[in-house]
């Protein structure tokens, strides 16, 4: 028994640590942002065509899933001659490779990668040639059964897209034909173009505003 007039000592907390996860989500971020600064312009894309070999090069290194998403960031405001680069060189194949393994994981981080890279994908500039040689075709078939509702529905806005250009292409290459001369426009006035329908391309987010983003989500 405790004594009268005797006091207890307070016990003592321990100031909080940082989350060993939050810490190695902030080392991988300035690693990875560091790899990638030689080959991306200020908006956060590739420089220009001739960096994307070497870009290619360092891809190996992204082995984590957050990485990975900053390499998805980059290529989804890049331009299309850097793209169509990307595309001749096999950086498409890599992409695969990881979408491959992130279909073999059963978490909600790697579902939104599948559904970063398809949108990456979705921009590219292809060709009926390249759809039908590369193995992201059979990759991006399979999507479509995913667990994920995002993943089907990016996965088969893909299959449409790219399935748009094929004809569009080998049409241009073999079976145009010339148009029939239409009437000329009146003397003194011009003829205009019709407005585009085209709808413009979602705008992603710069490089820097995904390292925040990542950065929130993993308690950085």
């Amino acid at each position: 028994m405790r004594e009268a007039g005797s006091q207890s000592t307070p016990s003592r907390r321990t100031a909080p640590q940082p989350s060993s996860r939050g810490a190695k989500a902030a080392a991988d971020i300035e690693q990875y942002t560091h790899i990638l600064a030689p080959f991306v312009n200020s908006a956060g894309g590739l420089a220009d065509s001739a960096a994307v070999p070497a870009f290619i090069a360092v891809l190996p290194k992204f082995s984590s899933t957050l990485s990975r998403f900053l390499v998805s960031t980059v290529l989804g405001v890049s331009s299309q001659a850097a793209l169509s680069q990307f595309m001749g060189r096999g950086g498409v194949d890599v992409l695969s490779d990881w979408m491959l393994q992130a279909m073999e994981e059963d978490t909600e981080q790697a579902s939104n990668l599948l559904v970063d890279i398809l949108t990456t994908l979705k921009t590219l500039p292809v060709t009926k040639a390249f759809v039908q040689s590369t193995k992201s075709a059979k990759v991006i078939g399979a999507l479509r059964k995913h667990d994920s509702a995002d993943v089907r529905k990016m996965a088969r806005e893909v299959v449409a897209v790219w399935m748009k250009a094929m004809p569009a292409t080998s049409s241009k290459a073999t079976s145009a034909k010339p148009a029939a001369p239409g009437p000329a426009p009146a003397a003194g006035r011009l003829s205009h173009p019709a407005p585009s329908t085209a709808q413009p391309a979602p705008k992603r987010p710069k490089l820097t505003q995904v390292m925040t983003m990542l950065q929130q989500c993993n308690g950085v």
